[in-house]
């Protein structure tokens, strides 16, 4: 897309558990905005697979929380949201999946809370999907699988977004598990998904 790209080294679980991720992206995002040589008058986007999904889409409600230079897009892919997905508080009872698991979805939870996923009070800007309020974000595109674990949450997110005013293309690929586009770089599938998010990156940057 001709774009610059700036992809954070963020703190990983189990040994940097929530907020340590989430703090790292704001920080790169206040190094960016302080990059006026460089980026002054830009359009950003946010962009994030899996769990960096999920840290797009935290990061965007921060932003929209704390005011400032808001970005104009996220693109979540397969993005990881909701802690209770596969937890006792909503047990996974759907076809059997290929990469991610429930099991191993309340892992890695898990890791990033600190705690078992699923109960009380998970904040929000840990697991979005937690989030009351998604007024006031930027317009989003949301994709993933129809046998991928996250497919429920993540259309159910979109859904919220809509419900709301927030302009959201949503994307379900037929037969694609989690990161099948990794797998299988090559397949129809695969180009449509990915031409689908370009496209929309593209129209977000550019208008």
């Amino acid at each position: 897309l001709g774009v610059a790209v700036l992809s954070v080294e963020y703190r990983k679980a189990p040994e940097h558990p929530y907020p340590a991720a989430l703090n790292d992206m704001i920080a790169a995002w206040h190094w960016m905005q302080g990059q006026e040589d460089r980026f002054l008058g830009r359009r950003f986007a946010l962009l994030g697979e899996s769990a960096g999904g999920g840290l797009a889409a935290a990061l965007a409600l921060a932003l929209r929380d704390a005011g400032g230079v808001q970005p104009v897009f996220q693109c979540l892919i397969y993005p990881m949201i909701d802690d209770r997905t596969g937890s006792p508080a909503n047990p996974w009872t759907g076809p059997r999946h290929h990469v991610w698991t429930a099991a191993s979805n309340v892992a890695g939870w898990t890791a990033y809370l600190g705690h078992a996923p699923g109960g009380e009070g998970v904040p929000y800007l840990a697991a979005p999907a937690r989030a009351a309020n998604l007024s006031d974000l930027p317009p989003a595109w949301i994709g993933s699988g129809d046998i991928d674990l996250f497919v429920a949450e993540d259309v159910n997110f979109a859904m919220r977004l809509i419900a709301r005013q927030i302009p959201c293309e949503i994307r379900v690929i037929p037969g694609a598990y989690h990161a099948f586009q990794r797998q299988a770089p090559e397949a129809t599938q695969t180009r449509l998904f990915e031409s689908g998010y370009f496209a929309a990156l593209a129209r977000a940057i550019s208008s």
